[in-house]
């Protein structure tokens, strides 16, 4: 039962954070297209810090071994896509629905959905430090640090 609430949270924070990188681009005709690709990225990071947290600190899932050997803390790295894919199927859906079809000015920057997405990075960061999990803490802690540095910077702009 977790599982819908945590794609819906992280698709909706990934997605107010893709809004304030793109913030300077917001006039650009593939504005809508690079915001759902972007949105998209940015919730496979953080299923990227998300899998190691829920494999090996909480035990929500187990993932059996593949014959490839490129996974991440056990998952396959055809969770990542699929994931992609999911993410981009419902943007597909959801999208026209988000879209504010009266032209407004451009409203000060909602910094709200970039602290989610970094709480939830928190959150997986604290569990991979206290289980040492060194990889993933690393990984988590650059995107999460890349991420908020390229938000801030395109809300400002």
């Amino acid at each position: 039962m977790a599982v819908p609430i945590i794609w819906v949270a992280v698709i909706f924070a990934s997605r107010g954070v893709a809004r304030l990188i793109l913030r300077p681009w917001r006039k650009t005709q593939t504005y809508g297209f690079r915001l759902i690709g972007l949105t998209t990225l940015l919730v496979v990071l953080l299923d990227a810090g998300l899998e190691p947290f829920a494999t090996r600190v909480k035990h929500y899932w187990f993932w059996n071994p593949t014959k490839l050997k490129f996974d991440w803390y056990t998952t396959p790295w055809i969770n990542f896509v699929g994931w992609a894919f999911t993410t981009l199927l419902i943007l597909a859906v959801a999208t026209p629905s988000l879209i504010n079809k009266k032209p407004v000015q451009q409203p000060a920057p909602d910094y709200f959905p970039l602290a989610v997405w970094l709480l939830m990075n928190l959150l997986f960061a604290t569990g991979a430090a206290a289980h040492q999990l060194w990889p993933a803490l690393g990984l988590i802690s650059i995107i999460s640090i890349a991420v908020a540095v390229f938000a801030i910077r395109g809300a400002r702009w």
